[in-house]
């Protein structure tokens, strides 16, 4: 009670959410506060920041309610993600960030690109000296040249570097800063990107929302999330665990107690806004 008028308005800068007031106030009753990013936005600064459009293995660009940009756009992913967390860091506030990469009202982050850069880079890798095919025959001549699965490795590969860099410019600034996120399961590379043994990924297990009741909880993901060393958080949501769509065959406290059995933690997502 001794903050009855925490102002409650969220600042943004780039794809960074935050609010650095809240920050403050958890900083001092020993709380660790995260700023959020949220995937659905990545299109939104395009015209901004001066993105390049994706490109799919059509030849045509990955598109909901606008155009996504090249998910490979190093110097746009450090302008929409990494600069704004630099500058957090500086405040020593902001503990980490939470990324929600759900895909929210057509907005997302684009696939393996098959772009003009990201298709260069891929020939000058492999050595391969021809001109660029043409964008609608790109996939296809991967495929006669039994190279469709080596360039999706390649891209994977270089997401996985692209995000560590960003991960280590800003653990330059703050060594601890943690990333956690949800919704991981579609994008492994941003996980491995963001992770490091001396300050884990906090993966947020999702599937608790909808999980099939009758699956024993060892019988889960959790032996290949420790295999990479991420810290294993379950969870669900206010609506789920508290009567509204029941999704195991025990009560809540026994499903927290065997959760405790295999997870680092829990993590529960409410309705409403948190007060003070």
């Amino acid at each position: 009670h001794r903050y009855p008028d925490v102002p409650r308005a969220v600042s943004a800068e780039g794809g960074i959410h935050y609010h650095l007031e809240t920050a403050r106030l958890a900083h001092e009753q020993g709380m660790h506060y995260f700023a959020s990013a949220y995937g659905y936005n990545i299109p939104s600064f395009m015209s901004e920041f001066g993105a390049r459009p994706s490109m799919n293995n059509e030849g045509k660009p990955y598109t909901g309610r606008e155009v996504f940009p090249c998910s490979l756009d190093i110097p746009y992913y450090q302008k929409w993600f990494r600069d704004p967390l630099v500058k957090l860091a500086k405040t020593g506030w902001v503990y980490g960030v939470q990324l929600d990469w759900e895909f929210y009202a057509g907005g997302g982050e684009a696939g393996v690109c098959y772009c003009d850069d990201c298709f260069q880079i891929f020939l000058k890798e492999q050595q391969i000296d021809r001109s660029l095919p043409d964008p609608t025959s790109r996939y296809a001549w991967l495929e006669n040249q039994h190279l469709a699965q080596t360039y999706k490795l390649t891209y994977r590969r270089r997401r996985v570097e692209m995000f560590r860099q960003m991960a280590n410019d800003v653990r330059r600034v703050r060594p601890n800063f943690m990333f956690s996120g949800y919704h991981m399961y579609f994008h492994p590379e941003i996980a491995a990107g963001l992770h490091s043994e001396e300050v884990p990924f906090m993966l947020l297990d999702s599937r608790h929302y909808t999980e099939n009741q009758t699956r024993p909880w060892w019988d889960s993901y959790n032996e290949y999330d420790r295999s990479h060393g991420y810290m294993t958080i379950g969870g669900s949501w206010d609506h789920t665990m508290f009567g509204g769509q029941p999704e195991s065959h025990v009560s809540l406290p026994q499903w927290l107690y065997e959760t405790a059995m295999h997870r680092d933690g829990y993590w529960l997502w409410h309705e409403h806004e948190y007060t003070p």
